[in-house]
């Protein structure tokens, strides 16, 4: 269905620290250590965002890269009020970018995840990253 780009010098990561980013941000630290890949974080607040949050969202990405010492790894923080328009727009200057879906078991929708449509409209070859999970008891309960 997709391909991998013949050589991997930069690895775009969207990140909003949900499980399925920090499988994202994961697996890019696999592929870039065996690529020399170098890797950018991109995390996406609203431009109405309070400061405090813009803080806090940078010193989240700050710990991160510094506990990240066996790839080079830098961060952005984009303004936007379309997290799909602002991911398709930094995914221009990577070869290869990494996404993690929707954390939703079963949510539906007629247009497709936000991943879906990133995948679907990047030029750059896209990764979804979604962690499987076992379906609990308790879930299989509320369907019976």
């Amino acid at each position: 269905m997709g391909h991998l780009p013949k050589s991997i010098n930069k690895i775009l990561v969207g990140y909003n620290g949900k499980e399925n980013s920090v499988h994202s941000f994961y697996l890019a630290k696999k592929l870039a250590v065996n690529t020399g890949a170098e890797i950018e974080i991109v995390s996406i607040v609203s431009p109405d965002e309070a400061q405090e949050t813009r803080q806090r969202i940078n010193d989240k990405l700050e710990r991160l890269v510094e506990k990240t010492n066996s790839v080079p790894v830098s961060f952005r923080i984009l303004d936007s009020y379309s997290i799909e328009d602002a991911l398709l727009e930094a995914s221009n200057n990577s070869d290869l970018t990494i996404i993690g879906d929707s954390s939703k078991r079963f949510k539906i929708s007629l247009l497709g995840t936000l991943s879906q449509k990133v995948a679907r409209h990047s030029k750059r070859p896209t990764v979804i990253v979604k962690k499987s999970k076992p379906i609990s008891k308790k879930i299989l309960i509320i369907w019976l």
